[in-house]
Order: C-alpha cells, then structure tokens, then sequence
C-alpha cells in the first residue's frame, strides 16, 4: 500500500510594442499599446494603454493579478487521497519526488503564495506498519519542505463491504451447465466464500476540514485566490460559497470534474508533462 502521497512563474519581458500579446478579452487596434506584466500559470496579465489624440493614455482597462499595489495572496489546498490517485492514473512518476513548493508556485504565479494545506486521512500502524511509516516518512518530508507547507490530518475508519467478485463466482459454480470437476469447483466455492467480504478504509472529516478552511481563510479576508487541488465534485458548494464572497478559485488536477469546472474560476487540467519541472 503505498503511502497516500497524495518553477518558477514565467515572466515576459517588460517592453512597449503595437504588437505585444493582447490582455484577455481585449481587442487589438492600430496604435494601441500594451505594456506587460510578469505573468504566470497560464494566466495572461497587463496593462492595456489605449491611444488617446495621438498619444498612449493610462486607461481604465487592466488584466492582471494585482489588488491595489500589491500581488494578490494565493493559498493552496490539497485533498491528498483524490489528488494523489488522479496522479497515479494520469501516469505521473516519481510521486515521492514531487516538490510541493514548487507546484505551488507554478500554480501561483505571479501571485504571493501565503500557504499550502495539504489533507489526508492517517493511517494507523497496527493496520499496516510499513505503510504507515511510509506515509508519516512523507508526511515530514512534505512539511519540512516549505514552512508555508502544513499537513491536516483526518481519520481513516476500516469498513467491511460485500465482496461482488466472490459474489458472482459463487453463484456461476452454482450454474450446473458449468462444467467443471468436482473437487476443483468445491475449492473454487471454498476460496470464494472466504472472501464474501471485504476491508476498505474510509476517510472521514478530512473533505470537511478543507471546506472549513477554505471558507474560514475567505471569509476573513486572508487570501484572494484558492487553488483546490482535487477533482471531486462534492467541493461544488465550497467553490460557490468563496466565488460569492468575492474570491478567485481556480480548481487544478490531473482528473476531470464537470461540477466543478462549471462553478470554479477556472478548472486548470494538468498531465503529467506538466509536472516536469516540479521534482525536487
């Protein structure tokens, strides 16, 4: 079992040209101006300085990320069970070596990263010894990365569910048109019904912990953007509720989220040629 693990923004050079990359929804016309602004994780920033009587004029149109003076303040939030399995399926390698500073400064841009939350369920040594010193050895790599970097523990509860596998070969060794040898089917059915049942482990309140959060940090005013990195959908109201008290929340992942992509900022799919540069 493993163990649940759950660059730089890119700056354009400063200059004033007719023929500089537009700001989002702008238009361009002849004799404009643009001079742009560091920009970074996909997102386009700038001042537009449209032409007045001849001469470029410091309108009111501006694209960035800036509130007031000052770069606005991104916190990042993980729900490492979601987050770390959409890696796994997208293919991504060398999930211990991933540098969570710098995927969350990617993220940011050229936005302050304040923090980075990261959430997860923990396991219990008496379940899995090796898997439960495995996720603690990453747990502390993870925080002594980066102080902004802080681990949130929920529970992992052991469930029992019926196992359908079991299930379906019981009832096909039934089938009398099976044919089969006797002393084979009854090991089959032996085999099968020792199985009939299952243990899962169940994350509770670690999905709650991060609504709260999120919702506590907006609703103080300590951050202007969220990035969730999950692709759940139950976080919707969560994304709803920040998105009315004004915040940015830009939803990223490997995974894919139609509720999620309908009510966020923007939903920001990753694959695994992205993470390239965010290995320590």
């Amino acid at each position: 079992m493993d163990a649940g693990l759950a660059t730089r923004p890119h700056y354009l050079r400063g200059r004033q040209t007719n023929h500089a990359p537009r700001p989002l929804g702008l238009t361009s016309r002849p004799g404009d101006h643009t001079f742009n602004v560091p920009v970074g994780g996909g997102y386009a920033g700038g001042l537009y300085l449209p032409q007045v009587c001849g001469h470029a004029h410091l309108g009111l149109f501006i694209c960035g990320s800036m509130t007031g003076n000052h770069p606005e303040r991104a916190a990042v939030f993980i729900d490492g069970s979601n987050w770390y399995h959409s890696l796994r399926a997208a293919g991504v390698g060398n999930l211990r070596r991933l540098s969570y500073s710098r995927i969350s400064q990617k993220l940011s841009g050229n936005r302050r990263w304040i923090e980075t939350r990261y959430y997860i369920g923990a396991l219990k040594q008496h379940w899995d010894p090796a898997a439960y010193a495995a996720q603690r050895a990453f747990l502390s790599l993870l925080q002594r990365e980066d102080p902004r970097i802080t681990v949130h523990l929920g529970r992992l509860e052991q469930r029992v569910h019926e196992n359908p596998l079991a299930a379906a070969v019981l009832a096909a060794l039934n089938d009398p048109r099976l044919p089969m040898p006797e002393p084979a089917r009854q090991h089959l059915a032996s085999l099968a019904a020792a199985c009939r049942s299952v243990q899962a482990l169940k994350e509770k309140a670690v999905d709650i912990m991060l609504a709260r959060d999120v919702l506590e940090l907006a609703a103080a005013d300590r951050l202007d953007v969220a990035y969730l990195l999950s692709a759940d959908g139950d976080f919707t109201p969560v994304v709803q509720t920040a998105r009315r008290r004004g915040k940015k929340v830009y939803v990223a992942s490997p995974g894919w989220s139609s509720q999620l992509q309908r009510v966020a900022t923007r939903f920001i799919r990753l694959d695994r040629h992205w993470f390239a540069d965010c290995y320590r």
